[in-house]
């Protein structure tokens, strides 16, 4: 056989296992700004399939899931930064965070922007950062309980501080005495945890007095208007998303009471004008009848 047969032999096999293979990730050009040889900027990758369009996932949504979990909880991007870097809304990423099961959330863009995310660092070398360490004065006690941890819990609406409410006074009342009660959870932790509850850019502190005033009320009505109510509904709702229990009957009769007029009102007590033979009667619901009395 003569050398440019072995050549084009030679040639025949390397293209058949390129095609094998499939298309290797690609680097953008080169910013103007030189890097060392040794870094590659993620943003750089175009992987296999991007510029089309139809991205080849090899991850589950709980995979994906996972990982923004523990990339946040790393403390190396808040849940804000981390959704403009990827390009969601926080409607999006909330949406697919609640969510639970290997393909729940497949149509939703925070699954493959999220993906993208991480696929492009991990082929540049880049590693998952470590978990956040707690400071050695910290413990379950003081708040650094994961079991209450709800930070990478979004809902609708937390960004403005208008996520819609479904609960009386009087059940956020009665769900903060009962964790109050639970181990490792302090006046102390559960305050801090609430003041979490707010938008980044309007940040508040809910105080003991604040608390206090809140707890001493009764009624479906009484203290609506107070942050406490407002940033205890947020919390357990978080919570209640993170342990993956089920909305419970109260709940869902509270949905239907409310729902499309912007959740239960945070107005506080509203006075009523009767005639002399009627009284104004507020059900379990906190909605409020004009009854006649004899």
């Amino acid at each position: 056989m003569s050398n440019f047969d072995h050549d084009k032999e030679n040639a025949m096999v390397g293209v058949l296992v390129e095609s094998c293979l499939g298309p290797e990730p690609t680097l953008k050009e080169p910013a103007t700004k030189k890097r060392p040889s040794s870094a590659i900027d993620p943003s750089d990758i175009i992987l296999p399939g991007e510029e089309e369009g139809e991205l080849e996932i090899d991850e589950s949504c709980d995979q994906v899931r996972r990982k923004i979990t523990a990339f946040i909880n790393s403390g190396a991007m808040k849940v804000t930064e981390f959704q403009r870097t990827i390009g969601v809304s926080a409607g999006s990423y909330g949406n697919f965070m609640k969510q639970h099961g290997p393909n729940d959330g497949f149509g939703n863009g925070t699954y493959p922007a999220a993906w993208e995310f991480f696929k492009k660092r991990e082929l540049a070398g880049v590693k998952m950062p470590a978990k956040k360490r707690k400071t050695s004065g910290s413990s379950k006690k003081d708040g650094g309980n994961d079991e209450y941890d709800v930070s990478t819990i979004h809902l609708d609406g937390e960004e403005d501080e208008s996520v819609e409410i479904y609960d009386t006074c009087g059940e956020i009342r009665r769900k903060i005495a009962a964790h109050l009660r639970a181990a490792g959870v302090t006046q102390a932790s559960f305050l801090r945890a609430l003041s979490t509850s707010f938008p980044e850019d309007n940040p508040r502190k809910i105080g003991s007095k604040q608390l206090k005033d809140f707890t001493s009320k009764k009624g479906p009505m009484a203290g609506s208007s107070s942050g406490v109510f407002y940033a205890s509904y947020v919390y357990f709702e978080k919570l209640r998303i993170k342990q993956g229990k089920k909305k419970g009957k109260k709940r869902v009769e509270m949905e239907e009471q409310w729902g499309g007029k912007g959740g239960f009102p945070r107005t506080g007590e509203v006075r009523w004008t009767c005639r002399v033979n009627e009284r104004p009667v507020m059900d379990q619901y906190g909605v409020t009848s004009i009854q006649r009395v004899r």
